[in-house]
C-alpha cells in the first residue's frame, strides 16, 4: 500500500495526499508515481458553483433527472446519451438547483439541446435569490429570445445578485424543459455592509412627565449584493426617559455580513416653577 504525505504546502495552495487505496479523486503523478489528492485552494470566478450539487425540477420525463444539467457533461447532441435534464409537457415548467450557501453570482452559462427542440428555451426566466420558492426570487435580465437560445452556451448575465438558489422556469409556456448543463459562475460574499446613523438628537422633558417622543431619520445602509436588511434597539417615536440613551442601528446581508453604526439621545429634565400669588395665600 502506499502511503503520501498527510499534508504539504505549495505555493497558497494545500494539498492533502490522501491513502490510494481509500480515495476516490482524480490521480495526478508524483514522481512518476500515481497518487490521489483533494486540492484545497481560493475559490475563483471560473469555479462552476453548480456542479454536483442538488437539482430538482417540476416533473421528470424518461431519463432526463434534473442532476443531468449539472453534472459536468454536455451532450447536447444527444438528448438519449442520458446528460441532460427534461421536464414533461406542461405548464410554467422549471428546473432548480440549491448552491449550499450564499453566493454573488456573476453569470449562468445554459447548454441548450441541439439535436432537436432547442427553442423550446425560448421564453425562459433565470432566478436567484435565496428563496427556496424561485418565483421569489429576482431575475437575471429578462426571458431568453429565441435569438439567444443560440448559439451554445447562453450566457446569462446576473449582475452580481446574492444568491443560494439558481432557477429556469419557462414561465407562461405549455411546453418542455430541457437543459443539458447549467453553469453558476460568482463567488462568496465577503464584503460587510455601509451603514450610517443620524446625528445625535438632544430633547427635554418636563420633570413630572420624564419621558418624551423622540424621532430621527432612518439610517442609510447599502450592499454590494443589493439586499441589506436594517435592525435597530430603538425606533423613531419611541419615549426616552431624562438621561442618554445609545441608539444602535445594525445592517446585515443575505451572506450574513453586517455593520453597526450608533447615535446618542440625550433628554435634559425641566423643573417646572409654580409663582404663588399673596392673595392665594391664607392666614
Amino acid at each position: 500500500m502506499l502511503w503520501c504525505f498527510t499534508e504539504c504546502k505549495i505555493s497558497v495552495t494545500i494539498i492533502r495526499w490522501i491513502v490510494m487505496k481509500s480515495c476516490t479523486m482524480n490521480a495526478v503523478f508524483f514522481f512518476g508515481i500515481a497518487v490521489f489528492c483533494r486540492v484545497f485552494g481560493t475559490q475563483t470566478e471560473n469555479e462552476n458553483l453548480a456542479l454536483n450539487k442538488e437539482a430538482s425540477q417540476s416533473s421528470t420525463y424518461e431519463i432526463g433527472e434534473a442532476s443531468k444539467a449539472v453534472d459536468g457533461m454536455k451532450n447536447n447532441n444527444d438528448y438519449h446519451a442520458g446528460s441532460c435534464s427534461h421536464t414533461d409537457h406542461q405548464y410554467n415548467a422549471w428546473w432548480k438547483v440549491d448552491l449550499d450557501q450564499m453566493y454573488l453570482i456573476t453569470r449562468i452559462d445554459i447548454t441548450n439541446r441541439e439535436d432537436c427542440c432547442g427553442e423550446r428555451l425560448k421564453g425562459a426566466v433565470v432566478r436567484v435569490g435565496k428563496e427556496m420558492t424561485i418565483t421569489h426570487n429576482r431575475m437575471c435580465g429578462a426571458a431568453l429570445t429565441l435569438n439567444q437560445v443560440y448559439p451554445n452556451p447562453v450566457t446569462v448575465d446576473c449582475g452580481g445578485w446574492t444568491g443560494r438558489f439558481v432557477s429556469v422556469q419557462l414561465e407562461g409556456y405549455n411546453t418542455s424543459l430541457t437543459l443539458c448543463e447549467v453553469e453558476v459562475y460568482g463567488h462568496k460574499d465577503t464584503e460587510n455592509p455601509s451603514i450610517s446613523c443620524p446625528a445625535d438628537v438632544n430633547k427635554t422633558a418636563n420633570v413630572e412627565t420624564p419621558s418624551v417622543a423622540v424621532h430621527w431619520p432612518l439610517p442609510n445602509a447599502t450592499d454590494n449584493s443589493g439586499d441589506v436588511s436594517i435592525s435597530g434597539s430603538n425606533h423613531p417615536g419611541s419615549n426616552f426617559t431624562v438621561g442618554t440613551t445609545v441608539v444602535s442601528y445594525e445592517a446585515s446581508d443575505p451572506s450574513g455580513n453586517n455593520a453597526s453604526c450608533s447615535f446618542i439621545v440625550r433628554v435634559k429634565g425641566t423643573v417646572l416653577i409654580k409663582f404663588i400669588y399673596k392673595s392665594d395665600l391664607r392666614d
